[in-house]
């Protein structure tokens, strides 16, 4: 099967993690992988570093007329059987290039809970085949956004064990913990939305 993922981020985060192994994956499946992503984007630096062909084009937003037309050519290049977007960015894009090119099946990927805002928002995941959704949190947020259920799927993201060798063992003693101390961990980029002062500040009420 011919796959061809789309992220349109200039920068590093899970997302950017997912797509990749993701891509990695598939191609180790024995399916034909091709990743276009923003050119100069920490994902196309990623990606030289792999076997996985990269598109590097110049997404700039939904609406940005030479990203969306290079993505229609890739489309008409690849000639991919299902196209994934990965941010809303490359909803939008991907949905104008798709049109533009013959409407290969599209499946979007939901990460966030925030609500889709205004029409233009709500229109693009409507246009796709499918939208997944990484919890159920999500899921619900799309039901309640006009998304049908059935076009809904639930896909929880994972990622490969990476513990360092030890469990981790060296890295507690460098922290100074005791032996078998509970530890808390997260690992999420330093935004707002990811409310890491609540996780800090329930941590502290129970150590006291």
């Amino acid at each position: 099967m011919r796959v061809l993922h789309v992220d349109t981020a200039s920068g590093w985060r899970g997302g950017q993690n997912q797509v990749l192994l993701t891509a990695l994956g598939q191609s180790a499946r024995g399916h034909d992988v091709t990743v276009a992503c923003r050119a100069g984007s920490a994902l196309a630096g990623r990606l030289r570093a792999t076997s996985l062909r990269g598109a590097a084009l110049p997404f700039r937003g939904d609406l940005w007329p030479p990203g969306i037309l290079a993505l229609a050519r890739e489309l008409r290049r690849g000639k991919p059987d299902v196209v994934q977007l990965h941010d809303p960015h490359a909803v939008g894009s991907g949905f104008l290039a798709a049109v533009l090119a013959g409407h290969p099946p599209l499946v979007a990927t939901r990460r966030v809970d925030f609500s889709l805002r205004g029409p233009l928002s709500r229109g693009k995941y409507r246009g796709c085949a499918r939208v997944i959704a990484v919890s159920r949190a999500i899921a619900g947020v799309l039901e309640a956004n006009g998304i049908e259920a059935p076009k809904l799927r639930l896909v929880y993201e994972g990622v490969p064990d990476r513990s360092p060798p030890g469990g981790g063992a060296e890295a507690l003693r460098a922290l100074g913990l005791p032996p078998g101390a509970p530890v808390v961990g997260n690992v999420a980029a330093l935004t707002d939305h990811k409310d890491h002062a609540t996780l800090i500040a329930r941590g502290r009420r129970r150590a006291s």
